[in-house]
């Protein structure tokens, strides 16, 4: 199957990044063709007349999948506490889960005084 240029990038542009979509479940193989431009912007021609493109990258691989793992189980909830202002240490918060499939765990923490 011949390559078609990406959609938003049909044309030659001076960037030399490009950003894969991740908007659906696919394998995508990319590539990049150079055209040689001279100081004046324009396409250097051969002999032929037709601009030199050939000077591609080789081609990679780019696999996009949503990801489908289990929901983590919490087995230990945060416990909360009440501190005299001006308190210099207080206890930590934590929070015990695990993963039923393997999968690794992040933790991101929020604050707010409405709940």
């Amino acid at each position: 199957m011949l390559p078609r240029p990406v959609e938003g990038k049909e044309s030659f542009s001076e960037d030399p990044e490009f950003t894969p979509p991740t908007d659906s479940d696919a394998e995508f193989k990319y590539r990049c063709f150079l055209l040689l431009c001279g100081r004046d912007g324009r396409p250097v021609c051969g002999e032929d007349g037709k601009p030199l493109q050939n000077v591609k990258t080789k081609e990679v691989d780019v696999t996009v999948a949503r990801t489908s793992a289990a929901a983590p189980k919490i087995n230990k909830q945060p416990a909360g506490k009440r501190y005299a202002a001006g308190t210099k240490y207080l206890d930590n918060l934590s929070v015990e889960a695990e993963s039923s499939d393997g999968g690794r765990l992040s933790y991101q923490w929020y604050v707010s005084r409405d709940g």
